[in-house]
Parts: C-alpha cells; sequence; structure tokens
C-alpha cells in the first residue's frame, strides 16, 4: 500500500521520495484522484526542493494527460511537462526512475531501454496529442507557464545563490 509507504519514512527527504513513488504507482494503478492528492501535497510543502518540485509537474503532467479529451487539456499537460523538464535541464538534476508511463486509459509510453528512465521530454516528444500544437501555439504556452511560476527567475536567483 502506497501510504504505508509515505507513513513509514522518516527524514523528510524519505517522505518526499515516498510520496512520489505513491503518487506514481497511484498513476501506474489508475487511482487517479489520490495521485492527484499526492502531488498536490508535494507542491503545496514549504521550501519543496527543486528535485520534487520538478517530480510533482511531471506527475501532474502524466496525470493531466492520461484525462486530457480537449485541446485545453492537451495544452495544461503540456505546460507542466514543459515545467519540469525545464527544471531537470536547467540543474541539472535526474529524476525518480519510470520505466514507464501511462499516456491514456491502457496506453504506455515505455522506456527505450531495460533500466531506462522516462522523463517529460519523452512524452513530450513520443505522446499523441501533442504533435496538433503548432510550434507557436507551444512557445506561448511554454511561456505563460514560466512567467506564471515566475520559473527562470527563481531557477537562476537558485544557481546564483550557490
Amino acid at each position: 500500500m502506497p501510504e504505508s509507504l509515505v507513513a513509514s519514512a522518516g527524514r523528510e527527504y524519505s517522505r518526499n521520495t515516498a510520496t512520489v513513488l505513491a503518487a506514481f504507482l497511484h498513476l501506474e494503478l489508475g487511482d487517479y484522484n489520490r495521485a492527484r492528492d499526492c502531488f498536490e501535497e508535494l507542491l503545496n510543502k514549504q521550501n519543496l526542493s527543486w528535485l520534487y518540485r520538478a517530480e510533482a509537474y511531471f506527475g501532474l503532467g502524466c496525470l493531466t494527460l492520461v484525462r486530457a479529451i480537449r485541446r485545453p487539456e492537451f495544452e495544461r499537460a503540456f505546460q507542466q511537462l514543459e515545467a519540469a523538464q525545464y527544471i531537470y535541464v536547467f540543474l541539472g538534476i535526474q529524476g525518480t526512475p519510470h520505466p514507464r508511463i501511462p499516456i491514456s486509459r491502457g496506453r504506455w509510453i515505455k522506456a527505450d531501454s531495460d533500466g531506462g528512465i522516462l522523463l517529460p521530454g519523452h512524452l513530450l516528444r513520443r505522446a499523441p496529442g501533442f504533435e496538433r500544437l503548432s510550434r507557436d501555439c507551444c512557445f506561448a504556452l511554454r511561456s505563460e507557464e514560466f512567467s506564471r511560476q515566475k520559473l527562470r527567475k527563481k531557477l537562476l536567483d537558485v544557481l546564483l545563490m550557490n
């Protein structure tokens, strides 16, 4: 049971890791409400590390994609996945291994090789639906999300502080 994994974790790092693993497990099992609760729980924490923030955006992007039926939902999934990818790449961090991710009910994207991991960029390139978004639309969606979250400023602040 994913909740017992989280409950048994001691330190904050361990609890956050357990929450990420539980959330992706819920996602894989089709328990979308519990997955959303876990991802949102992470994002509501004060002083959450960028790794877990990226993992939560990645998970929410996957969740939004699984449930996407109309264009606005695909656009929101795109924004969440872009935010996660930007954080991973900008800070040079690697997320939790995800060998396969659901992209719709009963459909999966798998890692390219055994032991490989999926990142948001894999979904942005390979998941159905995103190909319908024009380059200009993608640029506008990315800019809107980065501006709304002030991602560039926050990440630059992190780099300049170190």
